[in-house]
Formats: C-alpha cells, sequence, structure tokens
C-alpha cells in the first residue's frame, strides 16, 4: 500500500513538471518567415521607387532608348530583392567579426573583402536572373561586350548596399547589447539595493525586541500585571512582523497598527506619564511606507522627550498626503535638541534613527528626507517626506 501511495506522488509530481507548453517550431517558423517576407517586401518597394527615379531621369534625354516602365521597374526590384538572401550572410560576417576600436585593423579588412566578394555574387545572380526573367538569354553575350557599364553600375550599387546592411546589422547588435548590459545592470542594483534594504530592516527586529524586553524585565519587579500585559502586546507584535512575509514596504493603515502595538507597550510601561494622539489623513491610509519607518521616530522621542522629564509627556503623530509626496510627523513635548550654528538641530543619531535614515537612502535616493527642528513650544519635531509612486497616485 505505501509503495502505491509513492508511485501515485511521483507520477504527480513528474505530471506537474510536465505542464508547461513548448513553443510549437511552427510558430516558431512562420514569424520567422513572415519577418523574411517583410524585409523581401520592403526591399521590393525600395527597388520600385529607385527604378521609377531611375526612369525619370532617363526621360530627360531626348532620342536614347528606353524601356518600357514595366521592364524598368522589374529590373530593379530583381536588384534589389537579390540582395534578400545574402542578407544572413552579411549579418554573420558582422558578428563573427565584430568591429573593435582597438582591433580594427583584424575586421575592417574582412570586411571589405567580403564586399567585393558578395557584390560580385550579387552581380553574377542579379544578370542571371534577370536575362531568365526579363530578356532573352542569347543577349547576354552582347550585354557583356557592349554594355559593361550595368554590369559595372551594379557591382558599384551593391557595394553601397552591402555596406548599409552591414553598417545596420553592426547597430542593430550593438543596440542589443547595450540593452542587455543595461538590464543586467538594473537588475544588479535592484538587487543590491533590496538586500541592503532587507539588512538594515533585519537590524531593527533585535534593537526593538532587546529593549522591550530589557522595560519588560524591569516590570516584573515592581508590576508583574503590567509585565505580563506588556508581554502579550509583544506577542501581537512579533505576530504581526511575522505575517509581513518579509514585505519590504506596507501601507500606511497596517505600518499605524504595527505602532499601536509599540504604543501599548510604552504606555504600560510609563503609565500615566505618557499619552500619545494621531492625526491621520485618510487619503494617506493606503499610501505605501517603507515597513517599521515610524516605530524608530516613536522610540527616539520618548527616550529622550518622555524618560528626561518630571511631566507627562505627549507624542502625537501625523500623516498628511500632499500633491507628489507624504509627509509624516512624530512631536513630543520634550525640551528638543541643541542647533548648530546654521540652525540645524545637532541630533546624534542612534540605531534606531540612523537605520531609518539610511534605508530611505536605499529605498528612494535623494526622493526622500528626513529632517529634525525644534518645535516653538517646545519638543523635537522629527519629519519625514516620500514620494509618492504611481500606484499612490491613482488611488
Amino acid at each position: 500500500m505505501t509503495s502505491t501511495k509513492t508511485q501515485d506522488t511521483k507520477s504527480e509530481r513528474h505530471a506537474g513538471q510536465n505542464n508547461s507548453l513548448p513553443i510549437h517550431p511552427k510558430g516558431r517558423h512562420a514569424r520567422k518567415l513572415l519577418r523574411w517576407l517583410l524585409v523581401l517586401a520592403i526591399f521590393s518597394i525600395v527597388g520600385c521607387v529607385d527604378g521609377l527615379n531611375s526612369y525619370v531621369t532617363a526621360s530627360w534625354y531626348p532620342g536614347r532608348y528606353r524601356e518600357p516602365l514595366g521592364r524598368f521597374l522589374l529590373w530593379y526590384v530583381i536588384l534589389w530583392d537579390v540582395w534578400v538572401p545574402f542578407i544572413p550572410i552579411v549579418l554573420l560576417t558582422g558578428r563573427r567579426f565584430a568591429f573593435d576600436r582597438e582591433r580594427w585593423y583584424r575586421s575592417v579588412p574582412i570586411y571589405l573583402l567580403a564586399g567585393l566578394l558578395l557584390s560580385s555574387a550579387h552581380t553574377v545572380l542579379v544578370v542571371i536572373v534577370s536575362f531568365l526573367t526579363i530578356y532573352d538569354l542569347r543577349t547576354l553575350s552582347e550585354l557583356l561586350k557592349y554594355k559593361p557599364f550595368v554590369i559595372l553600375s551594379t557591382f558599384v550599387n551593391g557595394i553601397v548596399v552591402y555596406g548599409l546592411i552591414l553598417a545596420l546589422g553592426l547597430a542593430w547588435d550593438y543596440y542589443v547589447h547595450y540593452r542587455a548590459g543595461q538590464l543586467r545592470s538594473s537588475q544588479l542594483e535592484a538587487m543590491l539595493a533590496q538586500s541592503q534594504t532587507q539588512a538594515l530592516r533585519m537590524q531593527l527586529h533585535p534593537h526593538f525586541l532587546f529593549n522591550t524586553l530589557n522595560s519588560i524585565s524591569a516590570l516584573q519587579l515592581e508590576d508583574v500585571s503590567a509585565a505580563q500585559k506588556m508581554m502579550a502586546r509583544l506577542g501581537d507584535f512579533l505576530r504581526m512582523t511575522l505575517e509581513g512575509n518579509g514585505e519590504q514596504q506596507v501601507t500606511l493603515k497596517k505600518e499605524l497598527a504595527f505602532l499601536n502595538c509599540y504604543l501599548e507597550i510604552e504606555r504600560i510601561r510609563f503609565g500615566e506619564r505618557l499619552t500619545t494622539s494621531m492625526k491621520i489623513d485618510p487619503d494617506a491610509l493606503d499610501v505605501k511606507v517603507p515597513t517599521l519607518i515610524l516605530q524608530p521616530l516613536v522610540e527616539n522621542a520618548i527616550s529622550h522627550g518622555v524618560s528626561r522629564q518630571i511631566k507627562r509627556g505627549e507624542i502625537s503623530i501625523l500623516a498628511h498626503r500632499q500633491t507628489a509626496s507624504l509627509l509624516l510627523q512624530v512631536r513630543d513635548n520634550g525640551s528638543g535638541v541643541a542647533t548648530k550654528a546654521n540652525g540645524e538641530c545637532a541630533i546624534v543619531e542612534g540605531v534606531g534613527l540612523s537605520n531609518t535614515r539610511l534605508r530611505l537612502e536605499r529605498q528612494y535616493g535623494t526622493e526622500a528626507r528626513i529632517t529634525y527642528e525644534n518645535a516653538r513650544e517646545g519638543g523635537l519635531i522629527a519629519t519625514i517626506e516620500l514620494p509618492l509612486d504611481a500606484d499612490d497616485d491613482s488611488n
């Protein structure tokens, strides 16, 4: 019975691996054939334009022998269309002997030799095809004897067309390689930025966890019930964090839910010495923000604005959606910080604040910023300004 079940499981696994449908070869051949038919059509149109231009030019010379327009155009269409079978050879030559500015002396002679050979072969093929389709094959010897300028002009025209095909092929290959290099570079930069942001985010968890556990340890000697409530809130916070599955960004609504768990822990710790308030713009609740971006600011406000004073501490959180940015503010009613000679706040960044600043730099570059200023009525105001992306603008 066990072996039968194992075999069924293996067959299901193999069946799941073969669910992907391969691209049918006929589809690839059809697309390839369509591309070459398009190239043939383009060359035919160019041949008609070239033939019409030559016919009009020849009409300015009275008394000169002119063939009928239809035969004239057919000659030039053949002249251009015969190049189509040679295009893969020209492109292969360009790729096989790719041009290098440092070693140009190797590729240029090969390009010239290939041009002479292919143009000669093209001229011979044009003459043969035209006399098999338009003229009488018996007049071929007469053409070679009395009108060599036709063959010479065909050869010179072939040199020009060869050069154009080769130049376009080299330019296209360069563009493809350039775009592929850009894509690889952007992917590597994105992976590096994501890994750096993830590392910074993971540093924040033990920092917050150790501080909270220290608070719980201190409360166990004074108020066991409060310590148990704090443990419960810490469990809720960790559960919400784990449910995030390592998300780099969450909605502001979810971020505020994280923050409320932390604030409940701190309100249990400080009791009546701490009051908190939130003023949140309803339009900002669905905006994406970095995970745990507010907690370090609130922690800093509590550590330096509440715990160091005798009066009741007040923490205010504000979120306001502007035209092209989201404004997040954390304000306390402490004594503020010293200022520099230029008026800027001389704030000392610890693990939490420096981590927050680095995360903003990694994720947004210069489009996001964090600033600090002393409030007129006392206390410190920490402000984060985040750019709104296209998804946020559409809400």
